[in-house]
């Protein structure tokens, strides 16, 4: 699991397009997402997760 700091939230960066998304499901549970932009399925291990801020600056 990937640990973020407090004022984050799990990003996931498109392996396919590079556009970055969020999603309630979690990569880690073996499902794989949808990217909303390119449609690509993101399969565990493919779309990169990155911790990015969530704070509204």
């Amino acid at each position: 699991m990937v640990q973020i700091p407090d004022n984050a939230e799990l990003t996931y960066k498109c392996n396919q397009c590079g556009h970055m998304f969020t999603s309630s499901t979690m990569m880690s549970t073996g499902a794989s997402l949808t990217c909303p932009f390119c449609k690509n399925q993101c399969k565990p291990g493919q779309c990169e997760i990155i911790g990015s801020s969530n704070e509204g600056h």
